[in-house]
């Protein structure tokens, strides 16, 4: 078993004899080991306050106030340090009154006693640490937990919504637009020539024009729209409470903010064109959140064919 470790303990004992008996006990037990004597109980509680210990140990008779008290001064400051009460024959009534206020074990005074108080500092100390471990350990699983589901919602790449999560959202809100009647326009945009970009700069170089790109996207849409990535080289963005003339303005700001900036690749300056379809709401989406996909997916197809760098918008503005 790993050896168990102290650094600081704190003796709250009126007697000062009683204070080195506990103390040789304990020197023989633990290396390297510091302890602090307070001898009154306003001098204990000051202490506790102020001072970081890794365990209490309390003699039940104290001027002033008994153990009990101090301890339950001492836990009212939300103070969890490991307690215990050091108690004589005399006073074993006082145990389950001891346990109830908090104290974490106790020690009786008697032959055996210079035996006996290692052994429960050692128990105690051990569990501390095992509850230490047990917090670590459970706020390591938290944080996995909290990675996994990202990962579950999130692009790996782009940092973007991942195609289900996007893919969920334009079903969610499609839904609230066929109950309320509210305008909903959908972009799906694609990166012109991408395949030839790859196979010319590297798909290193592709990784970070899609980065870039994500970038750039999320500085021209509000807080409340949704960009996702589709599929490879293809985005999906959802404009809530957006008629289909406004989502043609967002379309331009994105495909002009993409054709200004300018990619470095080992020397080489070049720009990148994207394709933009349109779809909306309350035209597509009446039978199902695919309808806009389909929709877009056309008139991206057409922006497409009718030569690239373009926004085309499904069935116009009818």
């Amino acid at each position: 078993m790993d050896e168990i470790k102290v650094k600081k303990i704190l003796f709250v004992m009126s007697s000062i004899k009683q204070a080195k008996r506990s103390e040789e006990a304990l020197k023989k037990a633990f290396d390297s080991i510091e302890f602090v004597h307070a001898s009154r109980s306003a001098e204990a509680i000051s202490r506790c306050e102020n001072t970081n210990f890794d365990i209490i140990i309390c003699d039940y008779y104290m001027p002033n106030l008994t153990g009990i008290e101090i301890l339950r001064h001492i836990r009212k400051q939300k103070n969890e340090i490991p307690f215990i009460l050091i108690i004589d024959y005399q006073s074993q009534g006082v145990i389950i009154d001891a346990l109830k206020a908090g104290a974490d074990d106790y020690v009786i005074i008697d032959v055996a006693f210079e035996e006996m108080l290692p052994c429960v500092v050692k128990k105690n100390i051990r569990f501390i640490e095992m509850k230490k471990k047990y917090d670590y350990l459970l706020n390591e699983l938290q944080k996995t937990q909290t990675e996994v589901k990202d990962i579950n919602i999130h692009d790996e790449l782009t940092g973007l919504w991942n195609r289900r999560y996007i893919v969920k959202r334009l079903e969610e809100e499609n839904a609230r637009v066929k109950r309320y009647d509210r305008p909903l326009s959908v972009l799906l945009i694609d990166v012109d020539h991408f395949s030839d970009i790859n196979k010319e700069y590297g798909r290193q170089m592709g990784d970070l024009i899609l980065q870039k790109i994500a970038v750039i996207m999320q500085n021209i849409v509000r807080k409340v729209d949704a960009i996702g990535r589709y599929t490879g080289d293809e985005f999906l963005v959802i404009l809530p409470e957006t008629p289909v003339e406004k989502s043609s303005v967002v379309a331009e700001k994105i495909l002009e903010s993409v054709r200004k900036h300018i990619f470095n690749s080992k020397g080489s300056k070049f720009q990148v064109t994207l394709s933009i379809g349109i779809s909306w709401s309350p035209r597509f989406g009446r039978e199902n959140y695919e309808e806009l996909l389909s929709a877009g997916g056309k008139a991206l197809f057409s922006a497409k064919n009718e030569g690239y760098n373009r926004v085309n918008v499904a069935g116009k503005y009818k």
